[in-house]
C-alpha cells in the first residue's frame, strides 16, 4: 500500500526553512563581503572550481588540494560558476534551496518509518535547526553532503521496507555521490551492507546478493577518481584527507591535551617537523610525503594511549555540545575571547565555568549558548526517550538502522570533535526526536 503525503506540510517546511536561511542569509550579505566568504576550506574548493571553468585542469599547480579535494563539492560549484559567473554567494543560494528541501526528505523518511505527525515534526526541527542555518550560509561542503547522506538514507529505508531492488541501487549511487563530496562517509557502505545481511528476512543467498550489489556499487562508483588519481599521483587511493587529518585533527589534540599547549600551535610544530624531515619527498612524491603524516599519527597514538582516549571523550563531548559560539560571534559582528568550553567544564567544573563565561562573555552570546544548550539538551532527552519507545515495540532492526550513521559519524570525528562535524549525524537523532507517542500502529513496517 503506497504512503500518502500531506503536500501542504510539504510546503509548510520547505518555506519555513527556505525563510529562514534567506533570512541569516540576507542578515551576513555574503555579497558584500567576498573576502571573508572565501576563506579556510572554501579557498581550496574556490580555486578548484575556477580552475576548472577556466580549463586549467583541477588543481594542476596544487599536490595537496588535487589530492585531498575530492571532486563532487568543487563540480557543483563550478557548474554554478559557469552558467551564472563566479559569485561564491550564489553557491550559498543553491545550498539555502537544498538545505531547505531536505526537511521535506526528512519528512518522507519519517513518515515510512513512523507517521504523519511525527513526519511534520522532524521536518519542522530541521527547518528550524541552528547548525543547518549556519552552515548552509557559508561556502563548506557539509549541508550538500548531508543532503546526500538523507537521500541515500531515504532510499535504503524503502528498499528494507518495500524489498525494491531499484531502491537498493539508487541508494547505492547517491553514498557514493556523497563520498564524492565529502570522503569521510568513505567506509558507511561497510555497516549498512552487514545490517542488509543481518536484517532481511530473506534467504541467506538473497541478503547476500542484495548486500554485494550495494557495495559493488557504492565503492564502483568511486573507481573512476581512483583510476584518475594512479594516473596523476602514481598510486591507487581516493583521498589523502585520513591521512592528513590523521595527525593534524586526530593526533595532535592528543598532544595539546597531553602538553597543555594551544593546538594551532602544536599543529604548525608538527608540519613544519614534517616538512623538514620530508620536504624533498613532497617534490618527487607528495602522496608518500603524506603517508608519514599516517605513520607519525600512528606513533603518536601507541605512545599516548591513555591521552588518545581521553582526547576521544573530550572529541565526542565536543562534538555533541558544541554551540558553534564562534560563527554566532562573527554573524553577530562580536569580538570574543578563544576558549575551549568543554575543556573549561572539565577542569573547573559547572559553576566555575558558569562564572567565568558570565565575566568574560558578551551577553548576546551568552543568551545564543544559554538557548542552543538548552534545545541540545531537549533534544537529547527526547531523542533517548524516543530509542526507547521503538525498543519497547522491539523494532530493534529499525533501532540499528537509525544508529548506524550516528555512531559511524561519531566515532569517525573522535579526537577532533569540531561541532561542524556533526551536522550528518542531527538528521537521525531527529527522528528519535519526533517520536512523541508510541502506539501499536505507529512502526508501519519492520523488515
Amino acid at each position: 500500500m503506497a504512503i500518502k503525503y500531506n503536500i501542504r506540510d510539504f510546503i509548510i517546511l520547505f518555506f519555513l526553512a527556505l525563510l529562514l536561511r534567506t533570512t541569516l542569509f540576507f542578515i551576513i550579505q555574503p555579497y558584500k563581503n567576498i573576502d571573508k566568504l572565501i576563506s579556510s576550506d572554501a579557498e581550496g574548493y574556490n580555486k578548484i572550481a575556477i580552475g576548472l571553468i577556466e580549463g586549467r585542469g583541477y588543481a594542476p599547480d596544487d599536490p595537496f588540494l588535487s589530492m585531498i579535494r575530492t571532486p563532487g563539492y568543487p563540480a557543483i560549484i563550478a557548474l554554478i560558476y559557469f552558467i551564472f559567473g563566479v559569485h561564491p554567494y550564489l553557491v550559498i543560494l543553491f545550498q539555502v534551496m537544498i538545505d531547505s528541501l531536505l526537511a521535506v526528505i526528512i519528512y518522507k523518511v519519517i513518515l515510512i518509518l513512523f507517521n504523519e505527525k511525527s513526519a511534520f515534526i522532524g521536518g519542522l526541527l530541521w527547518a528550524i535547526e541552528p547548525f543547518a542555518l549556519i552552515y548552509t550560509n557559508q561556502v563548506v561542503s557539509d549541508s550538500i553532503f548531508v543532503f546526500f547522506i538523507v537521500l541515500f538514507f531515504y532510499y535504503f529505508v524503502k528498499f528494507f521496507v518495500k524489498n525494491k531492488i531499484k531502491s537498493l541501487v539508487v541508494s547505492a549511487v547517491l553514498l557514493g555521490i556523497a563520498v564524492y563530496i565529502r570522503p569521510i562517509g568513505i567506509y558507511l557502505a561497510i555497516p549498512f551492507a552487514v545490517l542488509i545481511f543481518l536484517g532481511k528476512k530473506d534467504c541467506l543467498i538473497i541478503r547476500s546478493k542484495y548486500a554485494l550489489i550495494f557495495l559493488l556499487l557504492s565503492y564502483g562508483i568511486l573507481f573512476p577518481w581512483i583510476i584518475r588519481n594512479k594516473l596523476m599521483h602514481k598510486h591507487y587511493f581516493f583521498s589523502i584527507s585520513m591521512d592528513y587529518n590523521s595527525l593534524v585533527l586526530y593526533s595532535v589534540p592528543v598532544l595539546a591535551s597531553k602538553m597543555n599547549m594551544d593546538i594551532k600551535e602544536i599543529q604548525n610544530t608538527e608540519l613544519k617537523q614534517q616538512y623538514i624531515q620530508h620536504g624533498e619527498l613532497y617534490k618527487k612524491d607528495p602522496y608518500q610525503y603524506y603517508q608519514h603524516f599516517k605513520k607519525r599519527s600512528i606513533d603518536i597514538t601507541k605512545a599516548n594511549k591513555i591521552d588518545y582516549l581521553r582526547s576521544f571523550y573530550k572529541g565526542i563531548l565536543d562534538l555533541f555540545f558544541s554551540v558553534e559560539r564562534k560563527n554566532f560571534e562573527n554573524i553577530a559582528g562580536i569580538n570574543g575571547i578563544e576558549i575551549d568550553g568543554v575543556e573549561i567544564v572539565l577542569k573547573n567544573g559547572v559553576i566555575n565555568t558558569i562564572k567565568i563565561v558570565a565575566k568574560h562573555f558578551n551577553k548576546w552570546t551568552i543568551i545564543y549558548c544559554c538557548f542552543v544548550l538548552i534545545l541540545l539538551m531537549a533534544e537529547y532527552f527526547l531523542s533517548i526517550i524516543g530509542l526507547i519507545r521503538i525498543c519497547f515495540q522491539k523494532k530493534i532492526i529499525i533501532c540499528l538502522l537509525i544508529l548506524l550513521p550516528i555512531i559511524y559519524f561519531s566515532v569517525i570525528v573522535g579526537p577532533a570533535g569540531l561541532g561542524r562535524f556533526k551536522l550528518p549525524i542531527i538528521p537521525f537523532y531527529l527522528l528519535f526526536v519526533s517520536i512523541f507517542k508510541t502506539p501499536s500502529s505507529m512502526i508501519k513496517c519492520d523488515p
